[in-house]
């Protein structure tokens, strides 16, 4: 009876301590402003027709590429010329949707000042419901102004929707964006990137980044850019969670490319993979 009653008295001791000995769950650092569960869906206009006839005249998507390193291999869809081709079939605007699921949080990497994200992502043809296509896909976060700088290569990132959209669409909340345009502006210059200063050293272009309301503006002066027969404004915006809200690129007055973030869809169930026979090109950055 009396060993009856200790092997019942160390299973209940050991049963108490399983909670305790259960290792705890990381905690999602304060920077970070997702959870797991966040939908949202970014819809991307390209201005097809009279807008993009300048930006093509005076051949600015080579000279916009060669600086900022563009990609303008076939199926990288990078630089400005690839990104408007991969959508000429799409039909009306908004062209496309941009989904980013969050279906898991990574544990911090402490050494980076960074946190990852993961969830289903990819793109859907909003005038073609049927073709939804998604892979697996990674978001970094950075804890700070100063590393989401970084991060972004002084706003390069920002130079093509065909970087910025599988990049960096999460920031961290409550960016100081006046530290963030005086860092970048370093950042483009001697010691960085070597955009802005004088050549030989650097390419000796005319680009600066202005502080906007929750965001940044790169504003390039006409002939700022070798050629540019008209300026360049790219206006990006976060809200205070650090959530991607809109992004413009205009060349003068015309508008190239309008992202904005749409109202989170309550729908998030498993991607959709299906055929598509339309002549349509895989865009940007797909990996599938």
């Amino acid at each position: 009876m009396k060993k009856t009653k200790i092997t019942i008295l160390a299973i209940l001791s050991f049963t108490l301590l399983i909670p305790f000995m259960t290792p705890a769950k990381a905690q999602t650092p304060a920077y970070v402003g997702v959870e797991v569960g966040d939908y949202y869906l970014w819809e991307q206009t390209i201005n097809y027709g009279d807008d993009f006839v300048q930006w093509f005249a005076d051949n600015m998507t080579a000279q916009w590429s060669k600086v900022w390193g563009h990609n303008a291999e076939a199926g990288n869809f990078q630089n400005i010329t690839s990104v408007y081709n991969s959508w000429d079939t799409a039909g009306p605007a908004p062209n496309a949707g941009m989904p980013a699921p969050i279906e898991v949080i990574y544990p911090e990497n402490t050494t980076a000042g960074t946190t990852t994200v993961g969830g289903t992502g990819g793109y859907l043809v909003l005038n073609y419901p049927s073709y939804d296509l998604r892979w697996a896909m990674n978001w970094t976060i950075a804890k700070d102004t100063a590393t989401f700088v970084e991060l972004t290569d002084s706003g390069a990132i920002m130079t093509t929707p065909g970087w910025l959209m599988y990049t960096y669409v999460f920031a961290p909340k409550d960016v100081d964006w006046a530290e963030y345009v005086a860092l970048a502006n370093v950042g483009l210059g001697a010691g960085g990137l070597n955009i802005t200063n004088a050549e030989p050293e650097g390419w000796g272009a005319n680009v600066t980044l202005v502080e906007i309301t929750d965001g940044f503006s790169m504003q390039v002066p006409t002939m700022g850019w070798w050629n540019n027969t008209l300026p360049i404004t790219i206006n990006t915006t976060y809200d205070p969670r650090g959530w991607l809200t809109s992004y413009t690129f205009e060349y003068g007055t015309n508008m190239l490319f309008d992202i904005i973030r749409s109202a989170p869809p309550i729908d998030n169930d498993p991607p959709v993979i299906t055929s598509f026979d339309a002549d349509f090109s895989v865009e940007w950055d797909y990996t599938g």
